[in-house]
Protein backbone atom coordinates (compact mmCIF):
# COMPACT_ATOMS: atom_id res chain seq x y z
CA UNK A 1 0.00 0.00 0.00
CA UNK A 2 1.48 3.03 -1.02
CA UNK A 3 0.37 6.40 0.93
CA UNK A 4 -3.23 7.71 -0.64
CA UNK A 5 -4.10 4.32 -1.72
CA UNK A 6 -6.27 3.25 1.19
CA UNK A 7 -9.61 4.56 -0.33
CA UNK A 8 -9.00 2.49 -3.47
CA UNK A 9 -7.71 5.91 -5.46
CA UNK A 10 -3.88 6.20 -7.35
CA UNK A 11 -1.67 8.20 -4.77
CA UNK A 12 -1.18 11.43 -6.23
CA UNK A 13 1.75 11.32 -9.16
CA UNK A 14 4.08 14.24 -7.11
CA UNK A 15 3.58 11.48 -4.50
CA UNK A 16 5.24 8.97 -6.53
CA UNK A 17 7.96 10.95 -8.24
CA UNK A 18 9.39 12.08 -4.84
CA UNK A 19 9.26 8.54 -3.80
CA UNK A 20 11.27 7.70 -6.56
CA UNK A 21 13.55 10.34 -5.76
CA UNK A 22 13.89 9.62 -2.27
CA UNK A 23 15.04 6.27 -3.31
CA UNK A 24 11.37 4.35 -2.46
CA UNK A 25 9.58 1.57 -4.33
CA UNK A 26 8.39 2.52 -7.89
CA UNK A 27 4.94 3.18 -8.69
CA UNK A 28 4.60 0.33 -11.32
CA UNK A 29 4.39 -2.24 -8.46
CA UNK A 30 8.12 -3.99 -9.33
CA UNK A 31 10.60 -5.27 -6.59
CA UNK A 32 13.68 -2.81 -6.76
CA UNK A 33 16.04 -4.77 -5.16
CA UNK A 34 17.08 -3.69 -1.68
CA UNK A 35 14.77 -1.45 -1.10
CA UNK A 36 10.51 -2.36 -1.59
CA UNK A 37 7.73 -4.32 -3.15
CA UNK A 38 5.04 -2.81 -3.40
CA UNK A 39 1.32 -5.21 -2.88
CA UNK A 40 -2.22 -3.79 -4.08
CA UNK A 41 -4.79 -4.98 -1.39
CA UNK A 42 -7.85 -6.60 -2.85
CA UNK A 43 -10.40 -3.79 -1.95
CA UNK A 44 -10.80 -0.99 -0.45
CA UNK A 45 -10.11 -0.73 2.90
CA UNK A 46 -11.86 1.75 5.78
CA UNK A 47 -9.04 3.07 8.13
CA UNK A 48 -10.59 4.87 11.18
CA UNK A 49 -9.33 8.19 12.66
CA UNK A 50 -9.07 6.72 15.91
CA UNK A 51 -5.89 5.17 16.13
CA UNK A 52 -6.24 1.40 15.29
CA UNK A 53 -4.41 -0.29 13.67
CA UNK A 54 -6.91 -2.04 10.24
CA UNK A 55 -5.39 -5.56 9.39
CA UNK A 56 -5.52 -5.51 5.29
CA UNK A 57 -5.34 -9.02 3.20
CA UNK A 58 -2.35 -8.37 0.32
CA UNK A 59 -1.66 -11.86 -0.38
CA UNK A 60 -3.05 -15.88 0.74
CA UNK A 61 -1.41 -18.75 -0.52
CA UNK A 62 -1.73 -22.69 0.09
CA UNK A 63 1.56 -24.35 0.56
CA UNK A 64 3.00 -28.18 1.90
CA UNK A 65 3.56 -28.30 5.47
CA UNK A 66 5.61 -31.13 7.20
CA UNK A 67 3.91 -31.69 10.85
CA UNK A 68 6.68 -33.47 13.67
CA UNK A 69 7.17 -33.37 17.11
CA UNK A 70 10.02 -31.81 18.10
CA UNK A 71 11.56 -31.65 22.22
CA UNK A 72 14.94 -29.61 23.98
CA UNK A 73 14.69 -31.30 27.49
CA UNK A 74 17.52 -29.64 28.47
CA UNK A 75 15.95 -26.13 28.08
CA UNK A 76 11.98 -27.34 28.30
CA UNK A 77 10.49 -30.30 29.70
CA UNK A 78 7.82 -30.44 26.73
CA UNK A 79 7.49 -32.08 23.35
CA UNK A 80 6.50 -29.23 21.22
CA UNK A 81 3.96 -30.13 17.54
CA UNK A 82 5.87 -28.27 15.07
CA UNK A 83 5.35 -27.66 11.37
CA UNK A 84 8.51 -27.18 8.69
CA UNK A 85 7.23 -25.08 5.46
CA UNK A 86 9.01 -22.87 3.27
CA UNK A 87 8.29 -19.10 2.24
CA UNK A 88 5.61 -19.61 -0.62
CA UNK A 89 5.87 -15.84 -1.94
CA UNK A 90 7.70 -14.29 -4.14
CA UNK A 91 8.82 -11.98 -2.14
CA UNK A 92 10.13 -11.52 1.37
CA UNK A 93 8.23 -12.18 4.73
CA UNK A 94 8.87 -9.37 7.04
CA UNK A 95 9.88 -9.93 10.40
CA UNK A 96 7.16 -9.57 12.76
CA UNK A 97 4.44 -11.46 14.83
CA UNK A 98 2.43 -14.50 13.75
CA UNK A 99 -0.76 -15.79 14.57
CA UNK A 100 -0.94 -19.77 14.56
CA UNK A 101 -4.39 -21.78 14.66
CA UNK A 102 -5.28 -25.09 13.90
CA UNK A 103 -8.58 -25.32 11.91
CA UNK A 104 -10.65 -22.61 13.62
CA UNK A 105 -8.92 -23.06 17.33
CA UNK A 106 -6.49 -20.41 18.44
CA UNK A 107 -3.28 -21.97 19.47
CA UNK A 108 -0.98 -19.13 20.15
CA UNK A 109 1.14 -16.61 18.60
CA UNK A 110 5.22 -16.65 17.44
CA UNK A 111 7.70 -14.24 16.29
CA UNK A 112 8.99 -14.84 12.37
CA UNK A 113 11.96 -13.93 11.26
CA UNK A 114 12.68 -12.31 7.80
CA UNK A 115 12.65 -15.42 5.52
CA UNK A 116 13.97 -15.10 1.80
CA UNK A 117 11.60 -16.28 -1.12
CA UNK A 118 11.20 -20.38 -0.85
CA UNK A 119 13.49 -20.49 2.60
CA UNK A 120 12.54 -22.83 4.58
CA UNK A 121 11.81 -22.31 8.83
CA UNK A 122 10.00 -24.38 11.64
CA UNK A 123 7.08 -22.73 13.70
CA UNK A 124 6.01 -24.14 16.61
CA UNK A 125 2.28 -25.19 17.44
CA UNK A 126 2.14 -25.47 21.09
CA UNK A 127 2.61 -28.42 23.42
CA UNK A 128 1.72 -31.86 22.93
CA UNK A 129 0.47 -33.33 25.96
CA UNK A 130 -0.08 -36.90 24.87
CA UNK A 131 3.82 -37.16 23.94
CA UNK A 132 6.19 -36.29 27.59
CA UNK A 133 10.01 -36.22 27.88
CA UNK A 134 11.58 -36.25 31.26
CA UNK A 135 15.91 -35.90 31.23
CA UNK A 136 17.90 -37.17 34.78
CA UNK A 137 21.18 -36.22 35.04
CA UNK A 138 23.10 -39.15 35.92
CA UNK A 139 26.36 -38.42 36.24
CA UNK A 140 28.73 -34.76 36.67
CA UNK A 141 31.60 -36.06 37.84
CA UNK A 142 35.54 -34.86 38.01
CA UNK A 143 38.34 -37.86 38.05
CA UNK A 144 41.58 -36.52 38.59
CA UNK A 145 44.37 -37.40 36.68
CA UNK A 146 46.28 -39.84 38.91
CA UNK A 147 49.78 -39.55 40.50
CA UNK A 148 51.35 -40.08 36.92
CA UNK A 149 48.43 -38.87 34.59
CA UNK A 150 48.67 -35.77 32.65
CA UNK A 151 45.00 -35.13 31.85
CA UNK A 152 41.59 -34.49 34.16
CA UNK A 153 38.71 -35.49 33.14
CA UNK A 154 34.61 -34.25 33.69
CA UNK A 155 32.62 -36.99 32.68
CA UNK A 156 28.71 -36.37 31.36
CA UNK A 157 25.84 -38.55 31.51
CA UNK A 158 22.40 -38.32 31.24
CA UNK A 159 19.17 -40.37 30.46
CA UNK A 160 16.66 -38.59 28.04
CA UNK A 161 13.19 -40.58 28.32
CA UNK A 162 10.36 -39.70 25.68
CA UNK A 163 6.64 -41.45 26.52
CA UNK A 164 3.90 -41.56 23.61
CA UNK A 165 0.61 -41.97 25.43
CA UNK A 166 -1.07 -42.00 21.62
CA UNK A 167 -3.29 -44.92 19.89
CA UNK A 168 -0.62 -44.18 16.88
CA UNK A 169 3.85 -44.68 16.85
CA UNK A 170 4.93 -41.23 16.53
CA UNK A 171 8.85 -40.01 15.79
CA UNK A 172 10.10 -37.57 17.79
CA UNK A 173 12.98 -34.88 17.15
CA UNK A 174 14.95 -34.56 20.46
CA UNK A 175 17.78 -32.23 20.44
CA UNK A 176 20.64 -31.76 22.90
CA UNK A 177 24.08 -29.47 23.18
CA UNK A 178 27.78 -30.76 24.35
CA UNK A 179 30.49 -28.39 24.62
CA UNK A 180 32.50 -27.50 21.47
CA UNK A 181 36.56 -27.17 22.20
CA UNK A 182 37.85 -23.78 21.59
CA UNK A 183 41.37 -24.98 22.30
CA UNK A 184 44.23 -27.92 21.66
CA UNK A 185 44.30 -28.77 25.12
CA UNK A 186 40.70 -29.09 25.33
CA UNK A 187 39.27 -32.32 24.34
CA UNK A 188 35.77 -33.25 24.29
CA UNK A 189 34.47 -36.78 23.20
CA UNK A 190 31.51 -38.96 23.10
CA UNK A 191 31.28 -41.04 26.63
CA UNK A 192 31.02 -44.91 26.80
CA UNK A 193 26.71 -46.16 26.50
CA UNK A 194 26.21 -42.94 24.71
CA UNK A 195 23.19 -43.44 21.93
CA UNK A 196 24.85 -42.17 18.91
CA UNK A 197 22.84 -39.47 17.19
CA UNK A 198 21.29 -39.32 14.05
CA UNK A 199 22.82 -35.58 13.44
CA UNK A 200 26.16 -33.90 15.40
CA UNK A 201 26.56 -30.63 14.23
CA UNK A 202 30.42 -30.54 15.41
CA UNK A 203 30.67 -26.44 15.01
CA UNK A 204 28.17 -25.56 17.34
CA UNK A 205 27.74 -29.01 19.14
CA UNK A 206 24.50 -29.60 18.62
CA UNK A 207 23.09 -33.38 18.05
CA UNK A 208 19.77 -34.65 17.30
CA UNK A 209 18.32 -38.20 17.51
CA UNK A 210 14.77 -39.07 15.70
CA UNK A 211 13.55 -41.27 18.17
CA UNK A 212 10.93 -43.63 17.14
CA UNK A 213 8.38 -44.45 19.81
CA UNK A 214 5.91 -47.11 19.73
CA UNK A 215 2.24 -46.58 20.53
CA UNK A 216 1.62 -46.17 24.32
CA UNK A 217 5.22 -47.25 25.06
CA UNK A 218 8.27 -45.73 26.48
CA UNK A 219 11.93 -44.93 24.22
CA UNK A 220 15.28 -43.94 26.41
CA UNK A 221 18.43 -42.18 25.00
CA UNK A 222 21.96 -41.47 26.65
CA UNK A 223 23.57 -38.55 26.63
CA UNK A 224 27.05 -39.11 27.20
CA UNK A 225 30.36 -37.18 26.91
CA UNK A 226 33.64 -36.43 28.38
CA UNK A 227 35.92 -33.48 28.46
CA UNK A 228 39.20 -34.19 28.86
CA UNK A 229 41.66 -31.10 29.99
CA UNK A 230 45.45 -30.91 31.60
CA UNK A 231 45.80 -31.28 35.36
CA UNK A 232 46.77 -28.07 36.06
CA UNK A 233 43.68 -26.79 34.46
CA UNK A 234 41.62 -24.76 37.34
CA UNK A 235 37.91 -26.74 37.35
CA UNK A 236 35.02 -25.26 39.60
CA UNK A 237 31.58 -26.68 40.71
CA UNK A 238 32.52 -30.40 40.29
Amino acid sequence: LQAGDVDGKPADKSKQDAAKDSGGAAASGEAEPGLAMQLTAAGKVTVPADGRSVAVTLAEKSTRAVFGLETVPKLYPFVYNRVAIKNPYAFPLLPGPVELFRGRSFLGNAQLKLRSPGEPFTLSLGVNDQVQVNRWVKKEQLEGAGTFGSTKKLQHHYTIQVGNWTNQPQTVHVLENIPVSQVHDIVVSLGDGATTPTRWNKVDGIMSWDLKVPARAKKVLTVSYTIALPKDYIVSGY
